[in-house]
């Protein structure tokens, strides 16, 4: 099981010297000892975070990036101009809960993390015309050490749970607020001695009466017990990992997830545990929501990452008082009990429920059902259709006031908002949006607006009001709209267009670019390509501090690909770049790559990659199959080891979308030839050079764990020594910036956020020789 090959294009002629300004010799990399025993993980004791040869080898790899991007003349220059670029107040949609509060977040600025606001205005808290000097803030996480994760508000607004997390784990702690009225104007924020530990991948859902909740938690992890086996799983002798490590910075995999009923003024010892995954479904997930009327728990099941899930419906009415552990496997109806399709709530009115689904309609429609009708009880396929599918995904649907509903449209990439009637989805309006983005949403059933936050890539975010009183909406009201203070910018002086690159396999695919007007396209240009491709999730035109920082400091190209895997064109498009199709994706981004030189935007030695999570595997990957394509490589958090993923954290999920090696042969040589520390093939020396690369991860990131990228820099530093074979031969850098107290990238303090950014793009223009 060890045979393969690379997956190279024939005639691919590699770079034939280095050519980084930031170049060192391979010699001078850290030193790790690889396990002769195990040929395809030499580098497997990376995988212990505590043990000291670990730690060591961090330590190492942090001085070597520290070093290297000192080097790099921009770093500075980068720092301050991202400052400038983030230096503007800014904030979410607002979201009314009660008659009088809304809830939201802002920024001022250059604060470390949003803090979480609400409205003192009466009048449902939004009739301030986005004015914030009167609010009140609620939780302030700067000032608590962490970040919110999520939160969400009681249906009168006096509570608030939020999820609090530290370092950027993905783990939290939800906590809670009390909001006292004294008056009409005034709030009064008391905390409650509530906490719900273990959380992950949660939501947030309240009762009618705002006595309880609904989240999700796992149980506790035990570090130290998975880190004193063996390859069997034995028990093994050795160094002390430490009784209890720092949540976060543990690898075990994240099993028997539990859906949870929390009566407020109760300790989490006493909640009720709705369902549970457990036996052969230890690995299967749910998330539940309550309807708009406070009647009914609606919960998803889902295994792995795919848009299906069974479709469970639990009457909390009927229940009353009497809501015991395992009552959602007793007593709820299993409205789908397959995986066949994925089912959204939309709506109901009474027990008619309006679900969105991509049930033989891999664009999604939306479809109805009466859950008192027992002939419709998984029968999804005989549900009445609403809103048949168009040429377009439908992103979401949310029903407001009356016959009244809102639906995104994802048109190549782009979002468009209809209003259309929730009876028949008849169209009622388009609203009139320049090419952007839907970041936020705010509607009730019980209310005629809505409010949405929309991006450009070149401008930060405008919130809207939208009125729909009598069924059609009015001009669209500005409610609050971000605007930077860099007096040196000018929007209009920026270009985005939309260019489709031709596959492979023949598949057009679509990229947005955006540069400085009067740019000449001789080949010549400074260009950063970034992509995703992977887990249905679509890149949509945002406003990006960094990737602006970069335009308007090095008079660079940033370029964003919409690739098969993603959700741009529906669940076929995601199919063709997942599992055995998986190399689809990687053929994209190549094709992108080239169609750019091409058209006279760059050229290999000016072009830079970048990508996150699958977007990280992506750059790998690709740098791989075609090192002489690209002249600089960046990756964050990426996923690296593909026969082993499945294995730590929440892992496991992945298998739905690439496979899993322990499956089947099929699947293992599928992965294997694709796989980042599998395939690094560094030229001889003499022969060529692979691109400079940054690959980039945190200590807490307990999604894609940080053994992930040392093994890749390991591979990929111990190769480059074998064929150098010890010369004092300069090679393009190959370092690895790993941060302290920082995880998969949420929750990231702004003072972290604007150091990393200024450090991935000094060394991009360092290394393909940018001006600033």
């Amino acid at each position: 099981r060890v045979s393969f090959r690379p997956r190279r294009e024939l005639g691919m002629v590699p770079r034939v010297s280095c050519a980084s300004a930031l170049a060192r010799a391979p010699k001078e990399y850290p030193r790790i000892d690889a396990d002769e025993g195990r040929p395809l993980d030499p580098f497997h004791a990376l995988e212990d975070p505590y043990h000291a040869d670990t730690k060591a080898f961090v330590s190492q790899q942090q001085e070597v990036a520290e070093e290297t991007l000192n080097r790099c003349r921009a770093r500075g220059g980068m720092q301050e101009r991202l400052k400038q670029l983030l230096d503007h107040p800014r904030r979410s949609a607002p979201k009314r809960r009660g008659e009088k509060r809304a809830f939201y977040t802002r920024n001022r600025g250059l604060q470390a993390q949003d803090d979480l606001c609400v409205s003192r205005s009466g009048g449902g808290g939004c009739e301030s015309g986005g004015k914030e000097e009167e609010d009140l803030v609620v939780v302030d996480p700067t000032r608590l050490g962490g970040a919110i994760a999520s939160y969400e508000a009681s249906p009168d607004g006096r509570k608030l749970a939020y999820a609090f997390a530290k370092g950027g784990s993905d783990w939290c702690e939800v906590r809670f607020v009390q909001l006292n009225h004294e008056d009409e104007d005034e709030v009064h924020v008391e905390e409650l001695p509530d906490r719900l530990r273990y959380v992950k991948f949660t939501g947030l859902a309240w009762n009618l009466t705002g006595d309880a909740i609904v989240y999700n938690r796992f149980p506790p992890p035990n570090a130290r017990e998975e880190y004193a086996k063996d390859s069997d799983g034995h028990m093994e002798d050795g160094e002390d990992k430490g009784s209890n490590p720092e949540l976060g910075t543990e690898t075990n995999a994240n099993r028997g997830q539990q859906l949870v009923y929390h009566r407020m003024g109760t300790s989490q010892d006493e909640d009720v545990i709705l369902w549970k995954a457990e036996g052969e479904q230890e690995e299967w997930m749910a998330s539940g929501e309550i309807t708009d009327d406070g009647k009914y728990l609606v919960v998803g099941i889902t295994h792995g990452c795919d848009p299906v899930n069974r479709l469970v419906v639990l009457d909390l009415e009927e229940m009353g008082e009497n809501i015991k552990e395992g009552c959602l496997m007793k007593k709820g109806r299993y409205m789908v009990n397959n995986f066949d399709a994925q089912y959204d709530y939309v709506a109901n009115d009474g027990t008619i429920f309006t679900f969105k689904t991509n049930l033989n309609s891999p664009r999604y429609k939306l479809v109805r059902v009466d859950l008192s009708d027992e002939s419709k009880v998984n029968n999804p396929q005989d549900w009445m259709e609403v809103l048949s599918q168009s040429d377009h995904v439908l992103k979401w649907a949310a029903a407001l006031k009356g016959d009244v509903m809102v639906c995104d449209y994802l048109v190549d990439a782009k979002d468009v908002l209809q209003v259309r009637k929730l009876s028949n989805g008849e169209l009622l309006e388009e609203l009139d949006l320049p090419i952007g983005s839907v970041t936020s949403f705010s509607g009730r059933r019980e209310d005629s607006d809505f409010y949405f936050k929309f991006q450009t890539f070149t401008e930060p975010g405008t919130i809207y009001r939208v009125d729909t009183a009598g069924g059609r909406s009015k001009t669209l009201e500005v409610f609050h709209r971000s605007e930077l203070k860099d007096e040196k910018y000018d929007p209009d002086c920026l270009v985005t267009e939309q260019i489709f690159a031709t596959s492979k396999d023949g598949t057009r695919v679509p990229m947005f670019v955006t540069y400085e007007k009067g740019m000449k396209m001789d080949g010549n240009n400074l260009t950063m390509l970034y992509g995703y491709g992977g887990f249905n999730i679509s890149l949509t035109p945002s406003f990006s501090a960094s990737q602006l920082a970069f335009v308007l400091g090095f008079g660079g190209i940033a370029v964003t690909a919409n690739l098969r895997g993603g959700g741009e064109y529906g669940e076929e498009w995601h199919k063709a770049g997942s599992l055995k199709n998986k190399q689809n994706v990687f053929d994209d981004f190549i094709a992108c790559a080239k169609h750019l030189i091409q058209l006279g935007y760059t050229n290999p030695a000016k072009l830079a990659i970048q990508g996150g999570s699958n977007g990280g595997l992506l750059v790998a990957a690709c740098t791989n199959q075609r090192p002489d394509l690209f002249g600089c490589a960046v990756a964050h958090v990426g996923v690296m080891d593909m026969l082993r993923f499945h294995k730590f954290t929440i892992g496991h999920a992945w298998c739905s979308e690439y496979g899993c090696a322990d499956s089947s042969e099929e699947e293992y040589q599928n992965l294997l030839a694709y796989s980042p520390i599998h395939n690094v093939r560094i030229p001889e020396c003499g022969e060529g050079e692979y691109p400079s690369m940054m690959l980039l991860t945190g200590d807490h990131d307990d999604r894609v764990v940080p053994l992930h990228t040392l093994k890749l820099v390991a591979s990929i530093q111990s190769q480059m020594k074998q064929v150098d074979k010890g010369r004092d031969i300069p090679r393009n850098p190959v370092i690895a910036r790993i941060e302290s107290q920082t995880g998969h990238g949420a929750g990231k303090p702004t003072d972290k956020v604007i150091e990393q950014y200024a450090d991935v793009y000094a060394f991009i223009g360092g290394c393909l020789g940018g001006e600033w």
